[in-house]
C-alpha cells in the first residue's frame, strides 16, 4: 500500500523558459526622408526650425513635394525571453500560498504600430527595450482560513469563527523610458517636421541611471542627455529605453467574516484594502529634454483605497 501524503505537505514547483520572436512587424517608414547630410550637397543650412527644414527643401527640389510621406511597412522585429517560476503550497483547512517570479527581457525596433525610425538607413539605431519590458516581476497571494474556534458551536462559533484573510503582494521593476526632444536636425532627416511620426532623440553622454536621485524632483540623471551637436551629420545617439523607470510595490489585503444566519441563508462581511500601506508609487516621468519639468515625476499610482461590503447567499 502506498502511503497517502497530507495535503499540507504537498509543494508544487514549476520553472520554465518562455520566449518568442516577431518578424515583419508593422511600423511606419517615411519614404520621402532624405539621406543623412543630403542638405550639404544641396547647399542648404542645417535645419533648426519647426517646419521640415532642410529635408523639406531637398524634397521640394528633388521630388516637387514637401515633408514626410509616412507609409506602413513590415520592416521591424522583436524578441522576448523569460524565466518563469511558480511555487504553490496548499495548507490545512483549505488555506493556500502561491509565489510567482518572472525575469524577462523584451527588445524591439518598433515600439508600436506607428513607430517610425529616426533614420531609415539605420533602423538598428531604434533597437532597444520594448515599452512593456519589466525585467523583474514578483507576486504572491495567499488565503488563510483562520482556525480559531471554527469548530465551536453556538454563539461562540458564530461570533469568533468563520474568519478568512487573503492578500496579493506585488513587486515589479520599472518600465524603460526614452528621452526625446532636439532643437535642430543636423542630419537633415526631417525630424522637426510636425507631420513626421519619428520622435527625435538627443545625444546621451553618460549613464542616466548612475547616481540617479530617484526623487520626485529628479528621477534620473538629467545631465546624461544633451542636444545633438549641430556640426555632426547624424541623428541623436540616445538609445530607446535607456532609463530605468520607477518600480511598483503594492500590498492588497482582504478580511472576510463568514456566518450562517439560517439553514439556507449565509452572510459574508468583507473589508478590503488596496495598497494598504499607502506606498507612493511614481508613475509618469517627464522625458522631454527641453521641458521645465524634465526628469521630474508628473503623477503617481493610486494611494490606499478601502471598501466595505456585505454579501448574502440563499
Amino acid at each position: 500500500m502506498i502511503p497517502r501524503c497530507s495535503a499540507h505537505l504537498v509543494i508544487l514547483l514549476e520553472v520554465g523558459y518562455y520566449g518568442s520572436e516577431g518578424h515583419h512587424l508593422i511600423g511606419i517608414v517615411d519614404i520621402n526622408q532624405p539621406a543623412p547630410g543630403a542638405y550639404l550637397a544641396a547647399g542648404l543650412p542645417t535645419p533648426t526650425d519647426n517646419y521640415s527644414g532642410a529635408a523639406g527643401e531637398i524634397c521640394a527640389a528633388a521630388y516637387r513635394i514637401r515633408g514626410a510621406i509616412n507609409v506602413a511597412a513590415t520592416a521591424f522585429s522583436s524578441n522576448y525571453h523569460s524565466l518563469q517560476a511558480s511555487l504553490q503550497k496548499p495548507l490545512k483547512g483549505g488555506s493556500l500560498r502561491n509565489f510567482n517570479y518572472t525575469w524577462s527581457h523584451a527588445l524591439t525596433n518598433a515600439q508600436s504600430d506607428f513607430a517610425t525610425p529616426q533614420d531609415n538607413t539605420n533602423i538598428r539605431g531604434d533597437y532597444g527595450p520594448a515599452v512593456f519590458d519589466r525585467r523583474h516581476i514578483f507576486n504572491a497571494n495567499f488565503v488563510w482560513i483562520i482556525p480559531w474556534l471554527k469548530t465551536q458551536n453556538g454563539w461562540i462559533g458564530h461570533a469568533f469563527g468563520g474568519w478568512e484573510l487573503s492578500g496579493i503582494v506585488t513587486f515589479e521593476s520599472g518600465l524603460p523610458l526614452t528621452v526625446t526632444g532636439v532643437s535642430s536636425d543636423p542630419a537633415g532627416l526631417g525630424l522637426l517636421d510636425p507631420n513626421t511620426n519619428a520622435l527625435a532623440r538627443p545625444d546621451q553622454v553618460s549613464d542616466a541611471n548612475s547616481g540617479a536621485p530617484h526623487s520626485a524632483q529628479q528621477w534620473f540623471n538629467t545631465a546624461a542627455f544633451v542636444d545633438v551637436d549641430p556640426t555632426v551629420i547624424r541623428a541623436g545617439n540616445a538609445p530607446p529605453g535607456s532609463i530605468k523607470g520607477p518600480g511598483l510595490q503594492r500590498w492588497d489585503l482582504s478580511i472576510f467574516k463568514n456566518a450562517k444566519l439560517t439553514e439556507r441563508v449565509a452572510m459574508q462581511f468583507r473589508v478590503e484594502a488596496f495598497n494598504v500601506f499607502n506606498h507612493t508609487n511614481f508613475d509618469q516621468i517627464d522625458t522631454s529634454l527641453f521641458d521645465d519639468t524634465f526628469g521630474q515625476v508628473l503623477s503617481t499610482h493610486n494611494p490606499r483605497q478601502m471598501q466595505l461590503g456585505v454579501k448574502l447567499t440563499f
